[in-house]
């Protein structure tokens, strides 16, 4: 590292107080969204020079105004990485200029044109001392190549703008990890209310991404006063992971408490754990997660898919339709070693048996319901086993937190509820409503009366 400096015997000019260090701590903090320690590192005015990249004149920028433009455009992001290179820094007094190679990765999941962004070049950085800091007062960078999605940056910002909107709620992007993965959700906050409100995770069914019932739910339980997070699971949506819709229970089952581990540390969010809900096969997965999870204080779910090895054999055509599912799986797996490809099958199809769900299932199908851009319709054949092999039922007995059940005889597996039920050894309450299974994602009546009954569950949870 060629660096010239006064004398050390100055310790303002010491390693940790040069400029170079500043342009590393600036990016430091860009990376890890650290916008009040990105902001000691800028001078009142930053001068920003982007023309090789983006083309136009350089611009003078208020250095609080610019800490929201960055904010702004990365938000939208999973996650940026910049890396320096060996910097030459010339200082002559209370100024200095630092010249630093730089690679700058951005990645964000589930764009149209690609995942990821990079952009290699030269940084020249000038600096102002400031009592016993460097500040910066001016930044060029000059690209010298580029690989990936150059529209990453719009694609995820216009993602950002599409959040949804509503009366007594708004909704925020949000990103946390989850087994070294990035996941995205939406948290839903109520519009009316300041102050800590009480949290809830949501979960939907298989295959689903938070768009769906999950996001629906969300809203709802915003609207009666709750920070309620939708997320998409690891290799689902917009959530980063690197099989993509392979539909693991165990896999869900941590995504659960991550998400509720996030959720009770935001500031916004009030006691000292959080409800999960889970719908249809969600049901499953939250129950799984609240065993080993001190976040999640108490339990619903909706129109739960709860099925055990009996029913798994009656609901697939006995075990004839079960081995056959297997050897799918099976099959699937062997071209995935041999050849590195996933194999997938619609999630719901009228016309492919071997799809997850096989036949008429409207809401699915149908784009003003549960048939939305967001969701691919896609199911990772190999999953089957796992899927076929997942029991949630012993779950029930460990389960020490409140649990509430809203179903319907008219519903998915039904039995599979009473059983559940039956095996409870805590708190428990089931209730049977009307209606069919799809009327619980999104029919309006049915959608109020669940809602309204696990928002009341929570907060007895509470009390």
């Amino acid at each position: 590292m060629s660096i010239a400096r006064p004398d050390s015997t100055d310790s303002t000019h010491s390693p940790a107080h040069c400029p170079a260090q500043s342009l590393a701590r600036l990016l430091h903090a860009i990376d890890t969204r650290d916008w009040a320690a990105a902001r000691r590192q800028l001078g009142d005015h930053v001068e920003i020079d982007y023309r090789s990249l983006f083309g136009g004149a350089p611009q003078l920028v208020d250095a609080n105004a610019l800490i929201e433009q960055w904010r702004g455009m990365l938000t939208p992001l999973h996650s940026t990485q910049h890396l320096l290179g060996t910097p030459c820094v010339a200082i002559d007094g209370e100024r200095a200029v630092v010249e630093a190679p730089v690679r700058g990765d951005h990645v964000a999941h589930g764009l149209p044109d690609g995942e990821q962004w990079m952009v290699a070049g030269m940084y020249t950085a000038h600096f102002e001392r400031h009592d016993d800091r460097w500040v910066l007062t001016s930044l060029r960078l000059d690209a010298h190549h580029q690989t990936g999605n150059r529209q990453l940056l719009a694609q995820a910002g216009e993602r950002m703008r599409s959040l949804p909107v509503g009366d007594g709620f708004s909704c925020e992007l949000v990103h946390l990890s989850s087994m070294g993965d990035r996941i995205i959700g939406h948290l839903y906050l109520p519009s009316s209310t300041r102050g800590p409100v009480p949290g809830v995770v949501v979960l939907g069914s298989w295959t689903t991404v938070k768009e769906q019932m999950a996001g629906l739910y969300a809203q709802r339980l915003a609207q009666r006063g709750y920070a309620a997070l939708a997320f998409d699971p690891r290799g689902h949506g917009q959530s980063a992971g690197a099989l993509r819709n392979v539909e693991s229970p165990a896999a869900k089952i941590e995504d659960v408490r991550a998400a509720a581990a996030f959720l009770a540390r935001d500031p916004r969010v009030s006691g000292a754990g959080v409800g999960a809900l889970g719908i249809c096969a969600g049901a499953g997965y939250v129950a799984g997660a609240a065993l080993d999870s001190p976040e999640i204080s108490s339990v619903a779910l909706v129109a739960p898919w709860l099925h055990d090895r009996g029913l798994v054999e009656a609901i697939y055509g006995g075990p004839e339709g079960v081995q056959k599912r297997r050897a799918w799986a099976e099959a699937a797996l062997q071209r995935l070693a041999q050849t590195g490809e996933i194999e997938y099958v619609p999630a719901v199809s009228t016309t492919d048996e071997r799809a997850a769900m096989f036949g008429a299932f409207e809401y699915y199908l149908d784009p003003a319901r549960g048939a939305i851009d967001a969701w691919p319709n896609a199911f990772a054949t190999m999953a089957w086993t796992e899927w076929l092999e997942f029991d949630p039922h012993p779950f029930a007995e460990r389960l020490e937190q409140p649990v509430m059940i809203v179903h319907s005889e008219q519903g998915a597996v039904p039995e599979g509820a009473r059983r559940f039920h039956a095996r409870l050894s805590g708190p428990k309450e089931i209730r049977w409503l009307g209606g069919t299974q799809f009327d619980f994602y999104d029919d309006p009546p049915h959608v109020a009366e669940a809602v309204s009954i696990v928002a009341e569950h929570f907060a007895e949870a509470r009390r």
